[in-house]
């Protein structure tokens, strides 16, 4: 389950530092960011619901990893710089894989709990906000490279990939 706060963490911080950069790409504007944020949140509340509707049939493991195989090539499209129509349905497909881990990981992490009988969610978040701080430092080190941005979030691509592959 650590895993999942680790691709999360950095996944959603390398979405949230690459903003700059993809609003250049597809020259938006304030508001238009805006929207491609509300894009993201509208999707999050949709992957919520997949969780809970997933895990109540299959169970929450299910409902974290359908959320890691949503992000992984949702996160390549956005890296890739596909046209803007393509870039609208793939980051609101991130924000459906972000509120399904979110909810689902949110399950596994209070099922671990019960079974071992100790606080343990704290530590899942501290590997959170670690990956995301990874995240931060590593973005603008990535911008200044030929690849960009495109760096970043297609490193969080192939870690939500393999991360789905191996729960």
């Amino acid at each position: 389950d650590t895993l999942a706060y680790i691709v999360q963490g950095f996944a959603f911080t390398a979405i949230v530092t690459s903003l700059p950069a993809l609003k250049d790409r597809y020259e938006l504007d304030d508001t238009a960011v805006g929207l491609v944020n509300l894009g993201v949140v509208v999707g999050a509340a949709l992957g919520s619901v997949l969780a809970d509707r997933l895990a109540v049939r299959f169970g929450s493991r299910i409902a974290v990893t359908t959320a890691l195989t949503l992000q992984g090539p949702a996160l390549v499209a956005v890296a890739l710089g596909v046209p803007f129509p393509v870039f609208v349905v793939a980051i609101v497909a991130f924000g459906l894989g972000l509120g399904a881990s979110d909810a689902g990981q949110a399950m596994q992490a209070v099922l671990i709990q019960r079974r071992i009988g100790k606080s343990v969610v704290g530590s899942f978040f501290a590997a959170f906000t670690a990956a995301g701080i990874v995240a931060t430092v590593v973005t603008p080190f990535s911008t200044a490279t030929a690849l960009g941005m495109t760096l970043t979030v297609s490193v969080a691509a192939v870690v939500a990939i393999a991360a789905a592959s191996a729960m």
